[in-house]
């Protein structure tokens, strides 16, 4: 039991020093420090939040605790992709560029949130787990289109405009992500057993 109490207590000091990171009001004691000892903490704090999700883990199942851990290691690894957005966007300069890394850090956090309710809200409702699983490729598709986006506005000027075919990727992307939302009407993406029940352990 102490070892419960030490792990929760970790994560909310965690959480709360990622807070006051992404809220600017730790930045200037930050930035008094020098690049090396600035490099030390940040990776300090990652570390720590990985190993307290990855110690979360450890809580059996069957535990009764397992579910509130389990949205500790959510919360954590959500603080975390937030912060890395937050963080990252600061030293961009293009406006198209830090934008599209900003929409990037967003679906990382939708990603885990989606996984999240999958796992711990909805997994004895089918046809809801069905669904975050589906929604589970908006993070995936559109975190490969914004990759492209970025690829090609690398190297350009501050005041480049965006390429002539950019409406065309996201329209692609939108697309693909309808495609596999509806699949429940023509199973063009996935196809599933006639026989038996789809269960939580059919998509992962």
């Amino acid at each position: 039991m102490s070892l419960t109490y030490g792990v929760i207590v970790a994560a909310a000091l965690f959480l709360l020093g990622a807070c006051i990171v992404v809220t600017g009001k730790w930045e200037s004691v930050i930035y008094k420090y020098n690049m090396k000892r600035r490099i030390i903490c940040v990776w300090t704090l990652v570390f720590t939040g990985v190993g307290i999700a990855m110690a979360c883990r450890f809580v059996p199942a069957g535990n009764p605790e397992y579910y509130f851990f389990s949205l500790i290691r959510s919360f954590i690894y959500m603080g975390m992709y937030y912060t890395w957005g937050r963080t990252i966007c600061h030293g961009v300069i293009h406006k198209t560029t830090r934008r599209c890394l900003g929409m990037v850090s967003a679906l990382l956090v939708f990603w885990i949130a989606v996984s999240t309710c999958k796992h711990l809200v909805f997994e004895n409702d089918v046809a809801a787990v069905r669904y975050l699983w589906y929604a589970y490729y908006i993070p995936q598709i559109m975190i490969a289109v914004l990759g492209l986006d970025i690829a090609l506005m690398a190297g350009r000027g501050e005041t480049a405009r965006p390429f002539r075919w950019r409406a065309a990727l996201y329209g692609t992307g939108a697309a693909l992500i309808l495609l596999v939302l509806t699949n429940d009407l023509h199973q063009a993406v996935f196809s599933f057993p006639e026989e038996g029940a789809w269960t939580n352990f059919c998509g992962g």
